[in-house]
């Protein structure tokens, strides 16, 4: 939401994927990528730093260099049989649909194993996704998982060549104001594009449309649609963010975008691609607030309140009530809702966990059986 001095409007944030369905551009509204142990490929050594005005420009270039061979185009495709019902099929005869474009988006390859982390819009209901490399050659992929809460998916590509895949950073110690670079395919018409800015602000929350984006890297580096699931790169040629979304009142990229940090994003694709499952608590939580600390009785300045521990679920089996304070996660602490979910995707399902909470003011462990989300 967006606040003027004389009104607040509503606006609408727009993923920054937009495919291309029978020819036309179409977008996604919404409100508001472990090498193995013996790589097949090698990125190219970092740059060395420097903080001359000079060299800023080689350095951007030399961070696209180490990336840009593993940011991949994502097609994707639907069977038109699915679309026509069964009881018009004979009717149509040999005049039924065939295969159509669904959309398109970005990626990029994030281990020598060909696989590839995108987000999970960019593939949502696609019967055939293709993956093309910068090099212009093609791939079938393969769908390991997605998430749609998280707008996270990984696929998988085979080459009998070696595959390049992106140096991963982590958004630890990353600042407000810091240089990045979006790389991405906007509009299915500009493979490789490349933008740049800084990091505008960190930790945006915009959940909607059934999907959570928390703890956002908020950027004005150019996010247009088809960019989604490209990566966004710090100077050192890192990954430290999957772009994702944009806010706009026009449709069009104003400087407002979004990237899911890498570190969320690696740990659920981590997930995927070993369990092949989301991990969940089963637990709907709101964030602690002085008030509510104040009216719960507790001593508190951060944590998740429970608001429901959903039935048959781990949290409700480990013994969690409503009006708990979860302060402690597998011996992290808890700062906020929020953190508990970041805290939930980087754990493995079916391993044990203490979960700490604040309960009538006296601390209780309670003993957690991560599951699967169904």
């Amino acid at each position: 939401m967006a606040q003027t001095s004389s009104s607040r409007l509503s606006v609408s944030m727009l993923a920054a994927l937009c495919g291309v369905v029978g020819g036309l551009l179409g977008g996604l509204i919404i409100r508001v990528a472990v090498p193995p142990t013996v790589p097949l490929y090698a990125p190219p050594p970092p740059p060395q730093s420097t903080v001359t005005a000079d060299a800023h420009g080689q350095m951007i270039a030399t961070a696209v260099q180490r990336v840009e061979p593993a940011v991949v185009t994502i097609e994707t495709f639907l069977d038109g049989q699915r679309l026509i019902p069964e009881w018009l099929k004979p009717l149509l005869g040999d005049n039924s649909l065939g295969e159509m474009p669904r959309g398109a988006g970005s990626g990029f390859i994030i281990d020598a194993t060909g696989h590839v982390l995108t987000n999970q819009h960019v593939i949502d209901k696609a019967d055939r996704i293709v993956v093309r490399l910068n090099n212009d050659q093609t791939y079938d992929a393969k769908l390991i998982g997605g998430d749609r809460l998280n707008d996270i998916a990984v696929l998988q590509i085979e080459s009998e060549a070696p595959l390049p895949y992106a140096p991963i950073g982590t958004t630890q110690g990353l600042a407000q104001g810091q240089w990045v670079v979006a790389i991405g395919n906007p509009f299915h018409e500009f493979a490789g594009t490349v933008t740049v800015g800084v990091v505008s602000a960190l930790g945006r929350t915009q959940p909607t449309g059934g999907r959570e984006y928390r703890n956002l890297i908020q950027t004005d580096a150019a996010i247009n649609m088809g960019n989604s699931g490209g990566p966004l790169c710090d100077l050192e040629g890192r990954v430290v963010g999957v772009n994702s979304a944009i806010f706009s009142l026009t449709a069009t990229n104003l400087g407002i975008g979004f990237a899911i940090p890498i570190d969320d994003a690696m740990a659920l694709a981590r997930n995927l691609i070993d369990h092949g499952a989301v991990p969940w608590l089963g637990l709907d939580t709101y964030s602690l607030t002085p008030d509510l600390a104040a009216s719960l009785g507790v001593s508190l300045d951060a944590g998740a309140v429970v608001r429901q521990a959903i039935g048959g679920g781990p949290a409700a089996a480990a013994g969690a009530q409503p009006r708990d304070v979860i302060v402690r996660l597998a011996d992290q602490p808890v700062a906020d809702s929020d953190d508990l979910s970041r805290i939930a995707l980087s754990l493995a399902p079916g391993t044990d966990h203490d979960l700490v909470v604040q309960r009538e003011g006296r601390e209780v462990t309670l003993r957690l059986t991560v599951g699967k989300r169904p």
